[in-house]
């Protein structure tokens, strides 16, 4: 257990880091709306998990409340103040997801790429304005978000043992890049050049509870992610990264899912 909080606290404070620092480069006018952003995302999610502790009586750790809400405030670009309320929602929706009960025939997602993709898309078919999901947290000030996210790739996520994951994704999207007529040796050089794909691999794609943990299904996993990722960028799709996450949690279950009705024949 305790060894499970240092690893949220380690990722809390990388995210925390990456936040500031994201905010105070370059320091501007958009850096005040940044810190409202902040502000809201936390208010949001707090409220959030004080009102679902109460009502569904779980003890549940807020520092996983807090990675979500960090990993939202980062990806979710801060172009306005009238806009803020885009974000309030998502995390609030993130973060509820988080109570609700887990069942074995329900496949369970990446609380923070479900939320965005759903609020996105939902918008979307409403004619409603839709967040902007850029990634803006993720690589910024030029290498100086890259060399963090490396340093944490290489030394922050040990205790997770989800490198088989990581590696599987990054070999895999490569490899594709590199076969495919259409995508140029300088698109490849660019994905792998700037750290948003770092930080995908190394905070999103592994997310404790909706990722494997046993070494070959971690392979087949980021096997999965880095297909869904590539085919579904080099069509244009909207989100391509946070619908590769779900892509595999859908996998996950139906493996799982298969595995159980197997031991049940037995």
């Amino acid at each position: 257990m305790l060894r499970k909080i240092n690893q949220i606290i380690s990722v809390n404070a990388f995210l925390l880091i990456l936040a500031t620092l994201a905010i105070a480069i370059d320091f501007d006018k958009s850096s005040i709306t940044k810190i409202y952003y902040l502000l809201t995302a936390l208010t949001s999610g707090t409220l959030i998990f004080l009102i679902g502790t109460k009502l569904f009586k779980k003890q549940k750790q807020y520092r996983h409340t807090l990675t979500t809400i960090l990993i939202i405030f980062l990806l979710i670009h801060p172009f306005g103040i009238e806009n803020l309320w885009h974000i309030g929602l998502i995390t609030a929706l993130a973060v509820t997801y988080k109570f609700l009960p887990r069942k074995p025939y329900i496949p369970y997602f990446n609380p923070a790429a479900l939320a965005l993709v759903l609020t996105y898309f939902i918008f979307q078919s409403l004619n409603l304005e839709t967040p902007l999901i850029s990634w803006w947290g993720a690589s910024f000030s030029g290498y100086t978000s890259l060399i963090l996210i490396l340093i944490w790739l290489a030394l922050g996520i040990t205790k997770h043992r989800k490198y088989p994951a990581i590696f599987t994704f990054l070999i895999t999207l490569f490899l594709l890049s590199l076969a495919h007529p259409a995508v140029t040796l300088n698109e490849t050089l660019f994905i792998f050049k700037d750290s948003t794909i770092y930080f995908f691999t190394a905070i999103m794609l592994i997310d404790p509870k909706s990722s494997p943990i046993l070494k070959q299904d971690q392979i087949f996993f980021g096997l999965i992610a880095a297909t869904a990722y590539f085919f579904l960028r080099t069509e244009g799709i909207n989100n391509f990264e946070l619908l590769s996450i779900l892509i595999a949690n859908l996998y996950l279950f139906a493996k799982n899912q298969f595995m159980l009705a197997k031991r049940k024949q037995a």
